[in-house]
C-alpha cells in the first residue's frame, strides 16, 4: 500500500491517501478544507476513491467530507464515540474557531476497532 501525505495550511492538518498500486483503488483518511487537492492527487495518480475514513470529528478533519462523498458516491466510516461530532458544532470545534455550525452527514459505517478492510491486493 502506498501511502501520500497531503498537507494544507489552512486550517493546519494532514490528510492521507492510501492506495493499492496494482488496483488503483484508494481510501482517504481526514478530508481537508482544500477538496481540489484531494482530486488533484487521485487524477494525477489514476485512482479510484472506494472509502473515506476519519480518524476523529473535529472540524480540521471533515471539512471537505461531505463535498468529496458527494462528489465520488463513497461511504464514510467513523468510530461510533466520534460519530455525533459530524452533527454538532459544539463537538466539531467549528462553532469555538469560527462561531460558524458546520454541521455534516452522518457516517455510514460506525468502526467499533479492530476492523480490517481490505483495497486491491492491500490490507
Amino acid at each position: 500500500m502506498i501511502i501520500d501525505k497531503i498537507s494544507t495550511a489552512y486550517p493546519a492538518a494532514n490528510c492521507f491517501l492510501c492506495w493499492d498500486e496494482e488496483s488503483r483503488l484508494a481510501v482517504l483518511i481526514d478530508p481537508p478544507a482544500d477538496v481540489k487537492l484531494v482530486e488533484d492527487a487521485l487524477t494525477a495518480r489514476s485512482l479510484t476513491l472506494r472509502m473515506i475514513f476519519l480518524t476523529h470529528g473535529h472540524f480540521d478533519h471533515i471539512f471537505g467530507v461531505d463535498v468529496l462523498r458527494r462528489k465520488y458516491s463513497v461511504p464514510l466510516a467513523i468510530h461510533e464515540e466520534d460519530a455525533d461530532m459530524l452533527c454538532d458544532p459544539v463537538k466539531n470545534a467549528s462553532m469555538l474557531f469560527f462561531n460558524e455550525k458546520h454541521v455534516y452527514c452522518p457516517a455510514d459505517i460506525l468502526l467499533h476497532g479492530g476492523e480490517e478492510f481490505v483495497l486491491g491486493q492491500s490490507r
